[in-house]
C-alpha cells in the first residue's frame, strides 16, 4: 500500500509569512484541556495551521470521512474555538495518534536528526511500505517527536472524496511531491 504524510498547502505556508487581512491569529479555546493556543491560518480550509495544540488539527467534514474507518490508535477530539466576537466555533476536530510504526528507510530517505534522535527536518522521506503493511495501521507516526501524520492510500483517497481545501498530500516513496 502507499503512504503519504499530510501538509498544509503552499498558500498556507504562504500566510505565515505575509500575515495577510483576510487570514488572522487569534485564541482558540481547547474543550478537554481548556489550554488556550494561536490559531495562524484561514478557518475556510478544511486543515488551518493551529500552534500550540498537539495534534493535527482538521474541518468536520475531513473528520466524518477518516471516522468511517474506525482507524485503530486515533482519538478524535473535538475543540472550540473563541472568535474575537466572542462567538464560538465548534467545526473543527483535533486527531490525537497513538500509532508508532518504525519503518522509515533510512538509507532511501533524507533526514536531518536531532542528537537525542528525533527528526529535525525532511529532505526526502521514503518508508519501507513492507513494514508499515505489517503494522496494519491507516493512520501512525513514524517517531515520538514527529508532527506529521502518516495516512494510507485509503484515508487519502477518503479524504479526497470530499475536495478538502488547504491540504495537500506528500508521497513517501522518494517520488517528488506535487507541492500544491
Amino acid at each position: 500500500m502507499k503512504y503519504w504524510i499530510l501538509w498544509p498547502t503552499k498558500e498556507g505556508l504562504r500566510v505565515l509569512a505575509d500575515i495577510k487581512i483576510d487570514y488572522f491569529n487569534q485564541k482558540t479555546y481547547v474543550d478537554s484541556t481548556h489550554k488556550e493556543s494561536e490559531i495562524i491560518g484561514d478557518l475556510n480550509v478544511d486543515y488551518p495551521l493551529f500552534s500550540g495544540i498537539a495534534g493535527q488539527v482538521f474541518s468536520q467534514r475531513l473528520i466524518n470521512e477518516i471516522a468511517k474507518f474506525n482507524p485503530e490508535g486515533v482519538i478524535f477530539q473535538p475543540i472550540t474555538l473563541k472568535l474575537p466576537d466572542g462567538s464560538f466555533n465548534h467545526t473543527w476536530c483535533k486527531i490525537v495518534v497513538s500509532a508508532h510504526v518504525d519503518c522509515i528507510d533510512f538509507k532511501s530517505s533524507t533526514l536531518k536528526m536531532d542528537e537525542d534522535g528525533s527528526i529535525r527536518r525532511i529532505k526526502k522521506l521514503v518508508l519501507n511500505e513492507e513494514k508499515a503493511d505489517r503494522a496494519g495501521y491507516d493512520i501512525f507516526r513514524l517517531h515520538d517527536e514527529f508532527p506529521r501524520i502518516v495516512i494510507s492510500d485509503r484515508i487519502k483517497q477518503a479524504i479526497e472524496s470530499v475536495n478538502p481545501t488547504g491540504i495537500c498530500f506528500e508521497p513517501t516513496d522518494g517520488s517528488d511531491p506535487d507541492w500544491c
